[in-house]
């Protein structure tokens, strides 16, 4: 059934069909930093230690643990402790049913909306938007070359 557009007698285009399930945690989080945690995938600093079962560093305060000192030499970390639970949905449409994609995140009228609920995700996209403007518009609005007149109009 992929590949083809089919619709419902609704007029919904079931392929483009997603499932976003709030107040949930995301099934991959976006990696930060050049050595992300294993659990929280924000950049690790001083306070750090090795999970030997996925081969990353994990934050203390991910860890679980009140002193790295005194932790096992074979640690493993909250995400391998766990496991990954992987969840099928599907929607029933008629007599057929079909797979849905399940995202973490979606773009609606500009903003980032995602399944953890929160705003950060949204304040992070326009923050990276303006700095990407400001990069474009920079070399135009520092050079002093061109009249400030002019360089005004730019902004306006």
């Amino acid at each position: 059934m992929y590949g083809k557009e089919i619709e419902t007698s609704l007029g919904l285009n079931i392929n483009k069909i997603k499932l976003m399930a709030m107040g949930t945690e995301p099934a991959v989080r976006p990696q930060r930093g050049r050595y992300p945690c294993g659990v929280c995938s924000k950049g690790v600093g001083a306070n750090s230690i090795w999970c030997q079962c996925c081969e990353r560093w994990c934050h203390q305060r991910c860890s679980g643990l009140r002193n790295l000192r005194r932790a096992e030499d074979n640690f493993k970390c909250l995400t391998c402790v766990r496991g990954v639970v992987v969840v099928s949905w599907r929607l029933e449409v008629g007599e057929d049913y079909f797979s849905l994609e399940r995202v973490d995140s979606f773009r609606c009228l500009g903003d980032v909306i995602s399944c953890e609920g929160g705003v950060e995700s949204t304040v992070r996209d326009r923050i990276s938007c303006a700095w990407s403007k400001w990069r474009k518009l920079a070399s135009l609005l520092v050079n002093h070359s061109i009249p400030l007149e002019k360089r005004a109009k730019i902004l306006f």
